[in-house]
C-alpha cells in the first residue's frame, strides 16, 4: 500500500512540474520586444522614461541605455502595442524613432518587434 501511495505521490509531482514547466514557457513566449531611438541624454531623462514607460498596460521590463540612445521595451502584445509605447515616450517630451537598423532590416513597415526568447 505504502508503495501505491508513493508512486501516487510521485506521478503527480511530475505531472504538476511539468505542467508548471508549460506555463512557464507560454508566458514567456507572449512578449516581444521594441526598441526605440530617443534623444535621452542623462540620468534624469533615463529615470523618467523608466518610471513612467513601466506603468504603461503590459509593460513587463523597459531598459535605456544612454551610450546608445536606446529605449528597449519588453511587452505583452494582447495588452498593448508598440506604437502606443512610442506614443507614451513622445508624451514625456522625447523623441521615439525605430532605430535605423531596424528600418533596413524590416521591410513591412511594422515597429521593430522580435519574440522575445
Amino acid at each position: 500500500m505504502k508503495k501505491v501511495k508513493f508512486l501516487i505521490t510521485m506521478t503527480c509531482l511530475i505531472s504538476l512540474t511539468i505542467l508548471a514547466a508549460q506555463t512557464t514557457e507560454n508566458k514567456q513566449n507572449k512578449f516581444k520586444t521594441v526598441v526605440f531611438q530617443v534623444n535621452a541624454t542623462c540620468m534624469s531623462c533615463k529615470n523618467k522614461i523608466e518610471s513612467h514607460i513601466a506603468y504603461e498596460k503590459g509593460v513587463k521590463d523597459v531598459n535605456v541605455d544612454l551610450q546608445t540612445s536606446q529605449v528597449t521595451i519588453v511587452y505583452n502584445p494582447q495588452k498593448n502595442t508598440a506604437e502606443n509605447l512610442q506614443k507614451a515616450i513622445q508624451k514625456l517630451g522625447y523623441t521615439a524613432q525605430t532605430p535605423s537598423c531596424c528600418q533596413k532590416n524590416n521591410s513591412s513597415g511594422v515597429k521593430c518587434t522580435t519574440d522575445k526568447k
